[in-house]
């Protein structure tokens, strides 16, 4: 318990430092966008990416598969939905549909590889299936804060920091060491208590523990956009993570579980396709209407209740 307790909270405390100290550089490199960009962008999937990869390390391919996809439903149905119930209960959360609209062709594409990579003949997922997905994560990002950034950005950044570039520098370094080390414990903690204690299946403690635990400061900063009335911020984050997770995570969980010598199968279970496949149906829905009613955050809550239950 003392290790999943501590892994949980060093990765917290890991990724709020990361966010803090890559929007310190953004500041900083106000004339070097590039730089503070990507990397202020990377700050928020570094927890889940460490998490995952940890416990493909591990041995337990199913856990790391299972949080991607908890990480999906997590952010869609999970995020969206309390940001519903608790900012749009007595007033409906609106938002620009236009900029969002955006972000769906991204969630598609990455319902999209999901499906084709699982209905393929062989057995195991190929490398070049990792490479495309972490490609198209770079052409991702080139999207987002380059090409489209008038679309992704409402103004400048214009604040000054008060530290130098070698304090900021040195407190992402330290924050992406406190998040690897805290996933290694929050990995461990799970296993010991979750898997052998309790005998949980694996697949279920990854859809829900794993997936809610890894990017915990994040989902609670778009639940509070949320209700502070700012639902564009909650949705657009929510929609915005589900995809990353796919592109990046894995993208990258393909090719280190290739290099280690356990490619990761496919033909993954019904439950996961039918899960991805709803939480995209859902967003596609909210982001056309352009505004989020309680009880359509009380249907995500629901749904994510019902597609747990399946996963024991």
């Amino acid at each position: 318990m003392l290790e999943l307790i501590l892994g949980l909270i060093i990765v917290i405390i890991g990724a709020e430092l990361l966010t803090k100290s890559a929007e310190g550089i953004s500041v900083t490199l106000k004339r070097a966008y590039v730089v503070g960009a990507v990397l202020l962008a990377l700050s928020g999937n570094l927890p889940e990416l460490a998490v995952t990869v940890s416990a493909i390390l591990a041995g337990h391919p199913d856990l790391a598969i299972s949080s991607i996809v908890g990480s999906v439903a997590v952010n869609i149905l999970i995020v969206m939905g309390l940001s519903a119930l608790l900012g749009g209960w007595k007033k409906d959360l609106k938002f620009d549909n236009k900029k969002l609209q955006a972000d769906l062709p991204m969630l598609m594409g990455a319902l999209g590889f999901f499906i084709f990579i699982n209905v393929g003949r062989s057995n195991t997922i190929h490398l070049i299936d990792g490479i495309v997905l972490l490609f198209t994560y770079v052409l991702l990002l080139r999207f987002i804060l380059f090409s489209h950034r008038e679309i992704y950005t409402s103004s400048e950044v214009t604040a000054k920091s008060e530290k130098s570039l070698q304090y900021w520098s040195f407190l992402f370094a330290v924050s992406a060491l406190m998040v690897t080390i805290g996933a290694e414990l929050l990995v461990h903690g799970v296993r010991d208590i979750f898997l052998e204690n309790m005998q949980l299946d694996e697949k279920f403690v990854g859809f829900t523990i794993l997936a809610l635990a890894a990017n915990l400061p994040e989902h609670i900063a778009a639940i509070r956009s949320a209700m502070r009335g700012n639902g564009e911020i909650a949705i657009g984050n929510a929609i915005g993570s589900a995809s990353q997770a796919i592109y990046l995570i894995l993208g990258l969980l393909i090719i280190v579980s290739i290099f280690i010598g356990n490619p990761l199968p496919t033909h993954f279970d019904l439950i996961y396709l039918s899960t991805f496949a709803i939480s995209v149906l859902i967003a596609i829905v909210v982001v056309q209407d352009g505004r989020l009613t309680w009880f359509e955050g009380w249907v995500c809550i629901i749904i994510y209740i019902l597609a747990s239950e399946r996963f024991k």
